[in-house]
């Protein structure tokens, strides 16, 4: 119920009143869906909902190549979410990002599956718990960021599913 209470936040902070959001609404009910069903983790689908819902508003990051060599599908990458690309390990990041974040190859390829994917394939991956990690960390940040805000709800969830857990803090 509290990440359900996220997401329906989010789309109150985010969906501009009296504009048409059939994919929106579709994202919100298809995540709805698989959450009440326990078909997949609240991770996944936490991750799946933040970085879809921002890409379906216009807001999708660049993840099709390194922003500073082109390269396609490094090993180790720099995701900067103040610029929304990434930059290989090889580039590095560069000096006036705030906090880049390290990832693996497998997150990037799962950030592309969300942006990219049709609704009928959108939930049909899976990632190790360090990566899912991982992609929670970018998807989160990423919304953050942009929202210039971390909503309410969202602290109450972290409250909720990590108990043990100091508070984040951004």
């Amino acid at each position: 119920l509290t990440l359900a209470t996220y997401f329906a936040q989010l789309c109150c902070e985010l969906i501009p009143e009296n504009e048409p959001a059939v994919e929106e609404l579709r994202l919100m009910l298809n995540t709805l869906h698989y959450l009440e069903n326990g078909e997949r983790s609240e991770a996944l689908l936490k991750s799946i909902f933040e970085l879809r819902l921002m890409t379906e508003l216009g807001m999708m990051p660049d993840l099709l190549m390194c922003r500073s060599c082109g390269v396609f599908l490094p090993k180790r990458l720099y995701f900067s979410v103040e610029e929304g690309c990434f930059f290989c390990a090889d580039c590095g990041a560069p000096e006036n990002l705030r906090s880049p974040i390290l990832l693996r190859a497998p997150v990037l390829q799962a950030m592309r599956h969300i942006l990219f994917a049709d609704y009928n394939r959108l939930y049909q991956f899976q990632l190790g718990q360090e990566n899912l990690r991982a992609l929670g960390e970018c998807t989160e940040r990423f919304v953050q960021y942009h929202l210039s805000l971390k909503p309410r709800a969202l602290t109450f969830y972290q409250s909720v599913a990590h108990p043990s857990a100091p508070p984040n803090v951004t």
